[in-house]
């Protein structure tokens, strides 16, 4: 009988993962969940075990003052209908939506809920809201107050939305708590397409993880998004791209191990000397 090494090194642990590069209908929630269920069972057919929406996709990014009458709660025929197809579909489901806080007082949130096969698991709410120049999400929502992971069946990942992305503690945080992944739900418009090229390739190789970005595409009350959502690999290479200004359903493979590898060869996390990096005052010094 031929000896086997019961201390063989794992060589992949891999999940199929999609996104849905799809335009919203503006304050249509009915028809863009409609849409939505479409590339659900596309994914599922195509062996995907997780599918990312854009960001505020069921209400669409600019939906503006309508955000307060088709903001969602996270429970009853929302929670029933995604739980539903989640489990008919053995899949998980990361959707952006402005999200209604049933008690006291009553805010709105830019919001990414996360429902898998056996049910709903939870929601972030997005932390930096872009309110400059022409973009007034302030004005909308309010803020999240915290960085949550979540711990999936296959991976641990951590959920940005957007402009939080421009802040490189909030990936720094999710890196320390472990995640894996990095799922990245935007409305990107044509004026940041090459900041965005720049933000996950420095992102992913900084912290050492996968990053999943899914991007609106096509015009919303005369903003044009420019899609090309993609995969970026723990070295920051971006994997898998889908096209600009065309809506497409991009699969690609994430591999964890990969991520693991490199995390014990370069040693980032080791070399961090946070007691560095701390801003002193010129009345400390003296």
């Amino acid at each position: 009988m031929p000896e086997t090494n019961s201390f063989e090194t794992q060589s992949s642990d891999s999940i199929k993962v999609a996104v849905a590069q799809l335009s919203s209908i503006v304050g249509d929630v009915s028809a863009n969940w409609a849409r939505a269920k479409v590339a659900i069972e596309e994914a599922s057919a195509a062996g995907a075990q997780l599918i990312l929406f854009p960001e505020c996709f069921l209400q669409g990014y600019c939906a503006n003052e309508r955000f307060a009458t088709t903001a969602i709660e996270l429970d009853g025929v929302f929670r029933g209908s995604v739980t539903a197809l989640a489990q008919q579909h053995d899949i998980w489901i990361v959707m952006g939506l402005a999200r209604a806080d049933a008690s006291y007082p009553h805010l709105v949130y830019n919001s990414a809920a996360i429902v898998g096969p056996d049910g709903f698991f939870g929601h972030y709410d997005k932390t930096h809201l872009g309110t400059y120049l022409n973009y007034r999400e302030g004005v909308y929502f309010a803020a999240g107050k915290g960085l949550p992971i979540f711990d999936l069946p296959f991976a641990r990942v951590g959920v940005q939305i957007c402009y939080d992305i421009s802040f490189p503690e909030v990936s720094r945080v999710l890196a320390l708590q472990g995640a894996e992944i990095n799922l990245v739900l935007s409305a990107g418009p044509d004026e940041f397409r090459q900041s965005w090229d720049a933000l996950l390739q420095v992102r992913s190789s900084e912290n050492v993880m996968w990053s999943v970005y899914a991007n609106t595409v096509g015009v919303q009350e005369g903003t044009n998004f420019f899609g090309g959502s993609r995969i970026v690999g723990p070295d920051g290479l971006t994997r898998t791209q889908g096209p600009f200004n065309t809506e497409s359903l991009i699969l690609g493979d994430i591999d964890l191990y990969e991520a693991r590898m490199r995390r014990r060869s370069t040693l980032r996390f080791r070399d961090r000397v946070p007691a560095l990096y701390q801003v002193i005052s010129e009345e400390t010094v003296s």
